[in-house]
């Protein structure tokens, strides 16, 4: 079954979310067919290995702090390639940043953002249920 129709990353994405959500596989073999398939049809040098281990740690922990230092330490890759993972990842509608709000510029930007699964049914092939999200 082929969900990538006319209405873009986003609709597929709450469509494949809403109708596997409670199947494990099918769930992320979808998931993992965005990355593999959509995403490089989009963008050119597109590190696939990187953007499935993204995946793989955000979805396990939704909402953790996106702390760029040490995912690429952890993940050994440059700052400038997880900041195009990310903007990929969240171009395709998998993954959304939740930013800080403070008065302050300052110190809005200083505060690390979340991260968390664009819909939470998405979390469900990787095992977090829905109250935990």
């Amino acid at each position: 079954m082929s969900l990538s129709y006319s209405g873009g990353l986003k609709n597929s994405t709450v469509l494949a979310a809403t109708i596997f959500g409670e199947r494990k596989s099918e769930g992320r073999k979808f998931t993992f067919s965005a990355i593999v398939k959509d995403i490089p049809k989009e963008f050119e040098d597109v590190d696939i290995i990187l953007l499935e281990k993204l995946i793989q740690v955000f979805m396990t922990q939704p909402g953790q702090y996106l702390s760029l230092d040490e995912l690429s330490k952890e993940l050994q890759r440059a700052k400038t390639t997880l900041y195009k993972a990310l903007f990929y990842l969240e171009y395709s509608f998998l993954i959304k940043k939740v930013l800080n709000y403070r008065p302050s510029i300052r110190s809005a930007s200083r505060k690390l953002s979340r991260v968390y699964a664009y819909h939470p049914c998405l979390t469900l092939p990787f095992g977090i249920s829905k109250e935990e999200n």
